[in-house]
């Protein structure tokens, strides 16, 4: 039924007091946290002067290649358009690292790959310094200049979710309590919560 154009659907609903425990879902353990639903590469961008190539590396990579991976869901790009001219120390700086690390350690994310230019405000190692990430074979990094170009680096970031893609892909699902799942909130506008949720 549609009302006001908003798609009501019904669902079950559960007793009032059932433990979460009793609740199960196939879930992944992701590579910087546990409880999720999916299992993802994400090619992150740390400025905008590199989101076309990060984006060009998932859109390159050969899907059939990607088929033989039945555990992995997907090579997801995620991009942004900021990075390059923003005050070294200043909130925005702050913000964008936090978003950038919050993507990283999604718990659908079992592989990363982190695409730079080479010269922007939002320095690759300024990041893995502030989160103390070190980057090992499910975090790799690649920027552009030191690549040799984009060209260079798209191949390079294709090789790079190559040696991943075994890895992930033995990330496998397993049954465990929706207690264990990890929820994200989308609002367009800031919302207040009461704490009774």
């Amino acid at each position: 039924m549609i009302l006001n154009q908003i798609l009501w659907i019904a669902v079950p609903i559960l007793p009032p007091n059932l433990p979460l425990k009793c609740v199960t879902l196939w879930v992944i353990n992701g590579l910087l946290a546990g409880g999720g639903t999916r299992n993802y590469l994400a090619v992150l961008s740390s400025v905008n002067c590199s989101a076309t190539v990060a984006q060009m590396i998932a859109q390159r990579f050969l899907q059939d290649e990607l088929a033989n991976y039945s555990n992995v869901d997907g090579i997801v790009p995620f991009v942004h358009g900021t990075g390059c001219g923003l005050d070294s120390s200043g909130n925005g700086l702050e913000i964008l690292q936090r978003v950038l690390w919050g993507y990283a350690r999604n718990p659908n994310i079992g592989g990363v790959l982190l695409v730079g230019l080479g010269c922007e405000v939002n320095q690759i190692s300024f990041l893995l310094e502030a989160y103390d990430i070190t980057p090992g074979p499910l975090f790799k990094t690649i920027t552009i200049q030191k690549s040799g170009g984009t060209r260079k680096s798209i191949d390079q970031g294709i090789q790079c979710l190559r040696e991943m893609l075994p890895q992930v892909n033995a990330i496998e699902r397993r049954p465990a309590p929706v207690s264990e799942i990890k929820l994200g909130l989308h609002a367009a506008a800031p919302i207040r919560i009461n704490g009774n949720i």
